[in-house]
């Protein structure tokens, strides 16, 4: 529970106890044994507004890291939007590409597959959340949005 966000945890108890201080954050939804059936769309009911709420905040972190890329991250990710994984041969990465690499990857939009060796370059692939910063993208984006 401790790695999750808020929203990504529901406590259900049928009891009206004090919860112990670590927990005492989270939300908790009170269930009936007397009602079932209540408590069956009770439950239902905030699992699906749970999972609207972080449907919402990933969308709302997708929106904000597209309009915080700058122009050579955009360039970067645009131009390379249909390719599974990254990488680039030669002696040095193209200067855009140095300028933007190591933002998107401190922005956690590309992550290092495979470090480079003597035999092939490094190789980078989308993170979920980087596949669905492109996927937010016009097809056709070639500035900031």
């Amino acid at each position: 529970m401790a790695c999750r966000q808020p929203v990504e945890v529901l406590l259900i108890r049928d009891d009206d106890e004090p919860l112990l201080f670590d927990v005492s954050s989270i939300p908790v939804l009170r269930y009936r044994m007397s009602d079932v059936p209540s408590s069956i769309g009770n439950i239902r009911a905030a699992l699906a507004d749970r999972i609207r709420e972080r449907t919402l905040i990933k969308d709302l972190r997708v929106v904000a890291m597209r309009e915080a890329l700058s122009q050579f991250e955009l360039n970067l990710i645009t131009s390379n939007r249909h390719l599974p994984v990254l990488g680039w041969s030669g002696p040095s990465l193209p200067a855009a590409v140095a300028m933007a690499l190591p933002r998107l990857l401190e922005k956690s939009v590309l992550r290092l597959a495979a470090p480079a060796t003597q035999e092939r370059p490094a190789v980078y692939t989308w993170t979920t959340f980087g596949r669905a910063l492109v996927d937010s993208l016009p097809s056709d984006a070639t500035g900031p949005a």
